[in-house]
């Protein structure tokens, strides 16, 4: 199933990006999201051993391969790692548990480091409101007891996965779009 995904997220970058350099950066940043949802599906953890070289790595590439630009990578790192930092502070204090976990913030700050700012933002987006739908089943079939927590990277490697093919569209359509 997983190399079933990871194929079909390959022809999707290859449809949307042609073969280029972005291409071939794209299709490795597909690979990362399946294996970092499964992991923090299966054991609720995001390794740092993923997320922290893919934050190197994803300003390099966004600095020489990408359209990103080194500035726009910078920009989303900050915006990625530190808004999720900012929640994860604030979430004891505001609902008296931890709210966010460490790897959730290297994760986005690692999107924001391929993607820029626009991107990391869209990604939290999608992610918040498909692991709040999937919340919601899961609480109303009683699969999920209220308090038990889910794991978030999941729905951050999707809103990933939609930033990367559809991310510019989707940030056009909706701040400019409708205004």
């Amino acid at each position: 199933m997983i190399e079933l995904a990871n194929g079909l997220g390959y022809l999707l970058v290859a449809w949307r990006f042609g073969l280029t350099w972005p291409t071939i950066v794209y299709a490795g940043l597909v690979s990362v999201f399946l294996v970092v949802a499964w992991i923090d599906w299966d054991h609720k953890i995001i390794p740092d051993v993923i997320t922290l070289p893919g934050i190197v790595v994803g300003f390099l590439c966004a600095s020489f391969l990408l359209p990103t630009g080194w500035g726009d990578s910078l920009v989303g790192i900050l915006v990625g790692g530190g808004f999720l930092l900012a929640l994860a502070w604030v979430s004891p204090f505001l609902f008296g548990k931890e709210g966010i976990g460490g790897g959730d913030i290297k994760f986005l700050a690692m999107v924001g480091a391929f993607l820029g700012w626009q991107q990391a933002i869209l990604t939290l987006m999608v992610g918040s409101v498909v692991g709040a739908v999937v919340g919601i089943v899961l609480l109303a079939t009683k699969v999920l007891q209220k308090g038990q927590y889910i794991p978030f990277g999941p729905y951050l490697a999707l809103g990933g996965l939609i930033a990367v093919v559809w991310g510019t569209e989707l940030w056009h359509w909706y701040f400019h779009g409708l205004l």
